[in-house]
C-alpha cells in the first residue's frame, strides 16, 4: 500500500461544490513537492486520476450515510429521526474509514468541520486539517441546542473532542476569522492561512467588453439572509438612467415571490431564477460592471467565495460595512462600503460608485491579486503548515 505525504477527502457529503476546493488545495500541494492523493469515501469515483492528482479508493464496499433528507425536510419530526439515523450510520461508517486511512498519509485533509460531520475524526492521531469556513461551528451551542436539541448536543461532543486533540487544525481564510477562534480557546498554532480563491495570473479586466448600459449585478444562492428585496429598492431609489439590475441564482419557492413582488415588473431589473455554473457564474461576473452585497450580518466572520470570484474577475464591490467585506475593501480600497441597513446609505454608495467609474478600481484589485497568486498561496500554505507542527512539537516537548 503507498504511503501519501496527504491524502484529501470531503466528509460533508452532499456539499458537491466542496470538491471545487479540495482539488485546489490538493494542487497547491503537489506543486509544492507534497506526494498528495484524493480519497473517494463515498465511492463515487469512476476514474483513477483528477486533473493530475491520483484518486484512492477504499479498501471496502462504501455506504453512504443517508443525508439526502437535509435537502427536502419534511417536517421536525421526521428531520429529527432522520437526524439520528444519520448520525449512528456516519458513526459506524467513519469508525471504519479512520482505522483504514491512517496508515496510508502522514497528513490529511479531512473538508468541511461542519455540525454534522463525525466525531471519530477527531479521535486520528496524525495532523487533520478542516476547512473553518465559520466560527460559529465551534461557538454558538446554545443557539443550535435551543434549535435542534440532538444536533447541539453532537456539536459539543464533536468540540470537545477536536479541542482535546492538538492534531486536530483548521485552514482558515483571513486574520479576522483565526482571531474570532482564538478567542474561544483554539490556540493559533493549530490554524493557518489558505485564502479560499487563488489566481493562475493576474489576467485583464475585460473592460472594453463590458455593455453600455450600466450593470449592477447580484449572483449566488438567493436566499432570505441575501436582503435580495433591499437591494432591489436601494438600486430603484438610486434611480440611475439607462442602468440594469440583474439578479442571478436560484432560490425557494417563497422567497421567489418576495424578490418578484419587490420586482413589480420593473424593465431595468432582470431575474435570472437558475442554479449557475462555475462558468456561468464568472460570465455573469464579466458581463457586469459592479457586485452588490446586501447579507444579513452573522454572528461570526465567514469566508465570502462570491466576494472573492468577483474581484478575482476584476469586479469592484458594494457592499455593507462589516466583517469580511470591512477587511478586504478598507485593506486594499477593491470596493466601497455602505452603512449596513441604512437604505440613504446604500443608495448614495451605489451614486458614488457610478461616479467614479469601474476603471478607478481596477489598479487596486490588480494589487489585491498579487496576493493571491497561486505560487504565493501555496508557499503560504506549506509554511502553515510547517509552523504549525513545530508549535505543536515545542508543546508536547514542554
Amino acid at each position: 500500500m503507498k504511503k501519501h505525504d496527504f491524502l484529501l477527502f470531503e466528509n460533508y457529503h452532499i456539499a458537491t461544490h466542496h470538491k471545487i476546493d479540495l482539488l485546489l488545495i490538493a494542487k497547491l500541494l503537489q506543486s509544492k513537492g507534497k506526494g498528495v492523493a484524493i480519497l473517494d469515501i463515498y465511492g463515487e469515483e469512476e476514474n483513477n486520476e483528477l486533473e493530475g492528482i491520483p484518486i484512492v479508493k477504499l479498501p471496502f464496499p462504501s455506504f453512504i450515510p443517508n443525508d439526502r433528507w437535509k435537502l427536502s425536510p419534511r417536517n421536525k419530526i421526521h428531520s429529527m429521526f432522520a437526524l439520528l439515523r444519520f448520525l449512528w450510520q456516519q458513526h459506524w461508517y467513519m469508525k471504519k474509514v479512520v482505522k483504514a486511512i491512517e496508515p496510508m498519509s502522514d497528513y490529511f485533509y479531512c473538508g468541511s468541520y461542519h455540525t454534522g460531520m463525525s466525531s471519530q475524526l477527531c479521535l486520528m492521531r496524525k495532523p487533520c486539517y478542516y476547512w473553518g469556513l465559520r466560527t460559529e461551528r465551534l461557538r454558538d451551542i446554545r443557539k443550535h441546542l435551543l434549535k435542534n436539541f440532538i444536533d447541539g448536543l453532537h456539536m459539543w461532543w464533536l468540540k470537545r473532542r477536536f479541542m482535546k486533540n492538538p492534531y486536530q487544525r483548521l485552514f482558515v481564510s483571513n486574520m479576522i476569522i483565526m482571531s474570532e477562534l482564538e478567542k474561544i480557546g483554539l490556540n493559533r498554532g493549530r490554524m493557518t492561512i489558505r485564502e479560499e480563491r487563488v489566481v493562475d495570473e493576474i489576467g485583464d479586466a475585460y473592460l472594453p467588453q463590458l455593455p453600455e448600459k450600466l450593470t449592477f449585478l447580484v449572483i449566488g444562492q438567493l436566499r432570505k439572509q441575501k436582503n435580495v428585496p433591499f437591494t432591489i429598492a436601494a438600486f430603484k431609489k438610486a434611480d440611475i438612467s439607462e442602468s440594469q439590475l440583474k439578479l442571478v441564482g436560484s432560490s425557494n419557492e417563497k422567497y421567489e415571490k418576495e424578490i418578484l413582488q419587490a420586482i413589480e415588473n420593473d424593465y431595468h431589473v432582470k431575474r435570472v431564477n437558475k442554479f449557475l455554473s462555475y462558468e456561468d457564474f464568472n460570465k455573469n461576473i464579466l458581463s457586469s460592471h459592479f457586485v452588490l452585497f446586501a447579507d444579513e450580518q452573522g454572528s461570526s466572520c465567514i469566508t465570502n467565495g462570491t466576494m472573492m470570484e468577483a474581484l478575482i474577475n476584476h469586479r469592484p464591490i458594494i457592499c455593507p460595512d462589516y466583517n469580511p467585506y470591512k477587511y478586504y475593501v478598507g485593506k486594499y480600497h477593491v470596493g466601497l462600503l455602505y452603512k449596513s441597513g441604512d437604505m440613504e446609505s446604500y443608495v448614495n454608495t451605489i451614486k458614488k460608485a457610478v461616479e467614479l467609474g469601474v476603471n478607478s478600481f481596477i489598479p487596486s484589485i490588480n494589487l489585491f491579486l498579487q496576493n493571491i497568486t497561486f505560487e504565493k498561496v501555496a508557499a503560504d500554505l506549506l509554511s502553515g503548515i510547517e509552523a504549525n507542527d513545530k508549535i505543536i512539537a515545542y508543546n508536547q516537548k514542554n
